[in-house]
């Protein structure tokens, strides 16, 4: 996985990005929380790493959220 579509846009995934690491953190949150949650999360875990990687980081967080709300309202009918 190289990039993502995000609200329309096609984002890259900086390289700094611990793919797995991400999808398993965001994966542990309810689905109910809010994307700035998500967001948020993400600020106390990545201190010391590029503004381009964090921003990454934080997109494809908020695109993993996402995903996981979809299944859920998928497993729901």
């Amino acid at each position: 996985m190289k990039s993502f579509t995000l609200d329309g846009k096609r984002h890259k995934i900086h390289p700094k990005v611990p793919i797995s690491q991400l999808r398993w953190l965001v994966g542990r949150q309810h689905v109910s929380e809010p994307d700035t949650e998500i967001e948020k999360l993400l600020d106390t875990r990545t201190t010391g790493w590029p503004r381009a990687a964090i921003d990454s980081a934080k997109r494809l967080a908020v695109w993993f959220h996402r995903q996981n709300r979809d299944l859920v309202r998928e497993m729901r009918l």
